[in-house]
């Protein structure tokens, strides 16, 4: 009896522990979708190990013993489209992987992105015959960040834990040009690519500043807030901020010791939680509305003062985007059926 008993308890304890990780896989499932959302891709939300970390201390090695649920994996392919017509046109991944972030270039139709597929986050490339290839080798699993080509394609610009990294294209290897002490995020290139402008608290507020390549000089260039900058190449510097809906612009001035003149408001039809999504392309500014009336891709012709909707989506399009022509490339959330188990025991 007292053996019985003993055996009950252990199949109840067992049985304890298995509801929990169950439990407790379905809550990480969750929690992932849920940052993957526009409202939720905030700054403060995305956290990164650093990149020279070593890799055997950022991988967690399963039981010999599986515990898995029955259901689905949701991983993302690229998708491109031709804005003109608002179709899908083209596939261009298949992996049973996340592909994230795509960036095409800026003299070539390549399109650089963030994939999973050998194990962990890195730097791929897609060229203009479909071939793809991995073009970093960082010992730690990159974060969701955004990329930016340098003007001249040479280098890809990418955040880090609060640092900024160069990936040079060809020889592969990884530069970190800002340290930590500055709390950096969001970089971009300077149209001319001899500095970089990011965004920074180191101050208190959120601002932009500018890092100077050949000197290492950096420069505040907001006062009243920013966080995300594109900048035109006529020299405007346009950008958003993190409390405040709407695009901003200042305007290059050589009396100015900070390089612009004082800021002005663009338009207020930019929502703050969109600082991952939007992009400039000639006098013309893309973002994504996540309004119910008109969600999706919105252009704004900076010249017109006129605003276009070019095509809807629904939840499965991860809210970033690039464009190039009359083209745009988007991840799309696919779902893909799993072969799970769960064990009679667990010991």
């Amino acid at each position: 009896m007292k053996e019985k008993n003993k055996k009950q308890g252990f199949d109840l304890a067992s049985l304890k522990v298995v509801l929990f990780v169950v439990f407790t896989l379905a809550l990480f499932v969750s929690y992932l979708f849920e940052k993957l959302q526009p409202e939720n891709l905030s700054p403060e939300s995305i956290q990164n190990d650093s990149v020279g970390k070593d890799a055997s201390s950022l991988n967690t090695e399963t039981d010999a013993k599986r515990i898995v649920i029955n259901g689905s994996k949701t991983d993302s392919d690229l998708f491109s489209f031709v804005l003109s017509s608002g179709q899908k046109i083209a596939q261009i991944t298949n992996e049973t992987s996340d592909e994230l972030m795509p960036v095409y270039a800026n003299t070539s139709d390549t399109v650089a992105y963030l994939s999973d597929l050998s194990g962990k986050t890195q730097i791929w490339i897609l060229d203009a015959q479909g071939q793809s290839s991995k073009i970093s080798d960082s010992p730690a699993s990159l974060g969701l960040t955004p990329l930016k080509w340098s003007p001249d394609d040479r280098f890809i610009v990418f955040e880090y834990q609060r640092e900024i990294f160069l990936l040079d294209v060809n020889s592969h290897s990884i530069e970190r040009i800002v340290d930590n002490s500055h709390r950096a995020s969001v970089p971009n290139w300077s149209w001319s690519g001899d500095s970089v402008f990011y965004s920074s608290q180191k101050n208190g507020e959120w601002q932009i500043w500018r890092y100077f390549l050949s000197s290492g000089k950096h420069l505040q260039v907001t006062f009243e807030g920013g966080y995300s900058a594109n900048q035109h190449q006529n020299g405007d510097l346009y950008f958003s901020k993190i409390h405040q809906s709407g695009i901003w612009k200042l305007v290059p001035d050589k009396s100015s010791k900070y390089g612009f003149s004082t800021q002005m408001k663009v338009f207020d039809d930019f929502d703050q939680t969109n600082w991952l999504s939007w992009q400039l392309q000639g006098n013309d500014l893309y973002f994504i509305s996540a309004e119910e009336k008109e969600k999706g891709l919105i252009r704004y012709n900076l010249r017109t003062k006129t605003r276009q909707f070019i095509f809807p989506f629904d939840e499965k399009y991860l809210p970033y985007f690039s464009v190039k022509g009359d083209r745009a490339v988007f991840t799309i959330l696919e779902n893909r059926e799993n072969n799970i188990e769960i064990p009679d025991r667990v010991e």
